[in-house]
């Protein structure tokens, strides 16, 4: 007659532990993986522009434009977009001499999730 080996058999207690530890190490790594997320809260970012204009509204216009595309590369380094954006001339100096014109310095504000 042919031996078998015998095989451990794991009590029933055992295996119990062992199913609600898998079910607790998958639930851990799924709130793990889902934690960055949810824990993504919303946050107010600024940046800096400067810009020039041969008259006062150009030169302010160019100014925001600068500081938008600064906001849109910082919130979007941080895989973020913002909304509700505001504007704040943080300097303005007329040039003077022949061409005149006009620099300004501006902060663009946002809400970025």
């Amino acid at each position: 007659m042919t031996e078998f080996p015998r095989v451990a058999r794991v009590p029933r207690r055992g295996r119990g532990l062992a199913l609600r530890a898998s079910a607790v190490s998958a639930v851990a790594a799924l709130g793990l993986a889902l934690g960055p997320i949810a824990a993504h809260a919303t946050e107010t970012l600024s940046a800096n522009g400067n810009g020039w204009g041969a008259d006062q509204p150009t030169g302010l216009a160019n100014a925001q434009t600068n500081a938008y595309w600064a906001l849109y590369d910082l919130a979007h380094s941080r895989g973020e977009t913002c909304s509700g954006i505001t504007y704040t001339t943080t300097f303005f100096y007329p040039v003077p001499g022949a061409p005149y014109g006009y620099a300004y310095a501006v902060r663009a504000t946002g809400t970025c999730s």
